[in-house]
């Protein structure tokens, strides 16, 4: 399992466009909101690995920022559940996808790994 932790902010943020712009990048199949969490569950097949690929995550609204926080799990193939990099490749798909979003509206980037 591989994590990002992705911090956004910048005036004039338009929440439906973002939500919807994610639900392009991330195509969830359940979504789930709880006060200001929004959260997306996600399961693609891997085609390098033969398998599924699950992303799971967490958009929290807050007064001048959002924070997403992206999880990737599975993607392995065979008894040791080697990924080859799919987990990873996810990630940085999405994350280079935002970060594009981000700088096309002029809003403030950050991202980190989250060791889990």
């Amino acid at each position: 399992m591989k994590g990002i932790k992705i911090k956004i902010s910048g005036e004039n943020r338009n929440d439906k466009d973002f939500l919807e712009f994610l639900r392009e990048i991330i195509h969830p199949r359940f979504e789930r909101i709880e006060g200001n969490l929004h959260i997306f569950l996600s399961q693609n097949y891997s085609f390098g690995t033969d398998s599924d690929l699950a992303i799971t995550a967490f958009l929290k609204f807050e007064e001048l920022k959002y924070t997403l926080e992206i999880f990737s799990s599975g993607g392995g193939e065979g008894i040791f559940g080697f990924t080859l990099g799919s987990e990873n490749r996810s990630l940085n798909s999405i994350k280079n996808k935002i970060e594009d979003f981000c700088r096309e509206k002029k809003f403030k980037f950050d991202c980190n790994e989250i060791d889990v």
